[in-house]
């Protein structure tokens, strides 16, 4: 994986360096080359006070991660080395006029980890101090004339899709509140329909309800080479604060379903960073703890619409009269072509959500089959990766729609890395997880369900295409087992303990020391001479530790030379003796009980330390182990219940 130096504002770059090195500069005096163009249009008369140093720095920054991301990268859809070369290594240098803020270790790292998780990649910054800072207020447009005389209560990221446009039908419309709507626009195709749907939403709300904030930020000359724009909620975000920071808030609002944030795998080919983190709620969390740090004061990314699917979304549109907007709206993943055309494609994920989320709300007559260049249900997949991505939307809501809460969890244990980022209790959370993705299948497979009720006909059924979304389900090959996780076909602990027939053997090892200092097992024969010395030395230990009250895990180990010392043995042949005793009482235990021992089951040894009998071994009165032996003899092995004189552990 080659890294990627970008060197930003001016920063000299380095003569000879191993890698990629790209340079970027907000100013507008910089070389067309490296120049981000940054600016939102005509500005009129002051506003407010000077926006902040640290968010200045946060929004130039967020340009050059934006810009940087646009630039590099990554590697093809069909990429099979997905760590190597999906993801990529990024290093920047930027100046900034908070230094002494932005070099804070916990600043960093919550920039870096918000980041890293955002797209994936590894991201290292290296900050300098900004040698001729400018202003940026004039950029975000707090000088307009329609930014005097609002007073908004919220700041939504407008991104001229469905879900925002929800939000403020809610929100502005429905509850009549106000709002900043910040929009960032990069390509003058987009910024004309995202400018055209403000316009509409002006014409229905009160003068004083709404100032659309749109701004420019993309690299001047250069045409972008990588399209997943993962880092792009980061601009995003740092753009929205800067607005709700200078109108006296403390909060920006996210729209986006649940289900989009959540950004389960729909495939195994939508994996990671893959699938979009936008507003994921690890994502909301760390943008928020990042900005209270640079601000000094708690502030919040929210997202209103978390627990809602994206019929959910569409049907608020409609419940407060703007479902005529639906159709201003953009969603296309495919940017380039759906300026050309006006029409989405139909076949990119963000299309299929779309479809199904329209006609799941009964909101269809507003957005017709043909604003599709290929019809979702009846059109012709041609491509082989669109098809497989609509096939797997279908079939993921299928198994969604009918698993059960168990195999939910098991099959997508992401969601557990997520919950402490909700609010509530995780056992909560959890539940409201599983219940919106069950929902949401249900919704999909509704939709899919009416469609194959309109082509039911045998004329119609061979009139569809075979690479068409009905022709494949009308085919048996569409059909899928109902995912269940295996666990769930066990039976229940208890009635799987009572069925157990398999007999337990009894593991306590019970040794005791005679008078005259030997050391006896019930279960073997009189130990050789050099094992028992061996065996009474490390018995004295474990007795002395008794007497002391130590736990098992505190017992002390006989030192290696002091071993050596007593028998006056060289190391190795005191490591022959430990070898040679733990063989006999492996022998003569399996031989008695059928139970073959552990290699620390009784004598415990410790590189650099020494030796120490196992300290869950019971320790026997001596004439009790006689009485045990002579029971075992003639009734098999006793119980504890059984066994007096018993000191020590038990097992462990």
């Amino acid at each position: 994986m080659l890294e990627t130096l970008v060197v930003c504002g001016g920063e000299a770059a380095p003569q000879r360096r191993s890698g990629v090195v790209i340079e970027l500069d907000v100013s507008p005096i910089a070389h067309p080359k490296s120049r981000i163009r940054f600016n939102p249009g005509e500005i009129n008369a002051q506003l407010v006070d000077d926006l902040p140093d640290a968010l200045a720095d946060a929004v130039e920054v967020a340009a050059y991660v934006f810009s940087a991301d646009r630039l590099v990268r990554r590697g093809s859809s069909s990429s099979r080395r997905i760590g190597a070369e999906w993801q990529r290594q990024l290093r920047f240098r930027i100046p900034v006029r908070r230094h002494d803020l932005w070099t804070r270790p916990e600043v960093k790292e919550k920039l870096r980890s918000a980041l890293a998780f955002l797209s994936g990649d590894q991201i290292e910054f290296e900050f300098t101090k900004a040698r001729d800072p400018r202003s940026i207020e004039p950029h975000l447009g707090f000088r307009d004339s329609g930014a005097q005389v609002i007073r908004p209560d919220k700041v939504i990221l407008f991104s001229g899709g469905l879900d925002s446009l929800a939000g403020i039908a809610e929100h502005v419309v429905g509850d009549r509140g106000s709002a900043v709507l910040v929009a960032h626009q990069s390509a003058t195709q987009i910024a004309n329909y995202q400018n055209a749907l403000a316009d509409k939403i002006a014409l229905r709300t009160g003068p004083k309800q709404t100032f659309y904030a749109p701004i420019w930020v993309r690299r001047g000359e250069s045409n972008p080479t990588e399209h997943s724009q993962r880092l792009r909620s980061f601009l995003f975000a740092s753009l929205g604060m800067a607005y709700a920071w200078m109108f006296g808030l403390s909060s920006v609002f996210f729209y986006e379903n649940g289900v989009t944030s959540f950004n389960l795998p729909v495939a195994e080919q939508v994996v990671g960073t893959r699938a979009s983190r936008t507003t994921h709620p690890s994502v909301l969390r760390r943008f928020g703890d990042l900005f209270s740090l640079l601000l000094d004061e708690p502030v919040t990314f929210e997202n209103p619409f978390l627990w809602k699917t994206k019929g959910d979304v569409v049907a608020t549109i409609g419940r407060h009269g703007c479902s005529d907007l639906i159709g201003a709206t953009t969603s296309c993943a495919k940017i380039r072509d759906f300026s050309m055309t006006g029409q989405h494609c139909g076949s990119c994920s963000q299309c299929v959500e779309r479809r199904f989320g329209v006609l799941n709300a009964g909101l269809g007559d507003h957005e017709p089959a043909t604003t599709y260049v290929t019809d979702l249900f009846v059109g012709s997949h041609d491509d082989g990766r669109d098809l497989a991505m609509v096939e797997a939307h279908v079939l993921r809501a299928q198994r969604l729609a009918t698993m059960s809460e168990h195999a939910f969890a098991s099959n997508y244990g992401q969601i557990f890395r997520t919950l402490s980022d909700i609010d509530g209790t995780l056992e909560a959370a959890a539940h409201r997880v599983y219940h919106l993705h069950r929902r949401y299948g249900a919704s999909i497979m509704q939709v899919v369900d009416q469609q194959l009720a309109k082509y039911s006909s045998l004329d119609d059924i061979l009139r569809l295409p075979p690479t068409s979304l009905l022709g494949m389900l009308r085919t048996p090959v569409a059909r899928q087992i109902p995912f269940q996780d295996p666990i769930e076909d066990e039976p229940r602990p208890s009635v799987e303990a009572k069925s157990n027939a398999s007999k337990t053997a009894d593991r306590r090892i019970a040794f005791a020391v005679t008078a005259q200092g030997h050391v006896k097992f019930p279960e073997c024969p009189a130990l050789p001479r050099n094992i028992s010395a061996l065996l009474a030395h490390l018995a004295q230990q474990f007795i002395s530790d008794l007497e002391q009250g130590r736990d098992g895990a505190d017992h002390s180990y006989v030192r290696t030379k002091q071993l050596t010392d007593l028998f006056d043995i060289s190391g190795d042949d005191l490591r022959q003796r430990v070898r040679r005793a733990r063989r006999f009482l492996e022998k003569h235990f399996e031989r008695a009980t059928g139970y073959t021992l552990d290699e620390h089951d009784i004598i415990q040894s410790m590189k650099w330390t020494g030796y120490r009998l196992n300290p869950y071994l019971i320790l026997m009165d001596a004439r009790a182990l006689e009485a045990r032996v002579s029971r075992q003899s003639s009734k098999g092995v006793t119980t504890r219940e059984q066994m007096p004189g018993i000191q020590g552990f038990g097992t462990g």
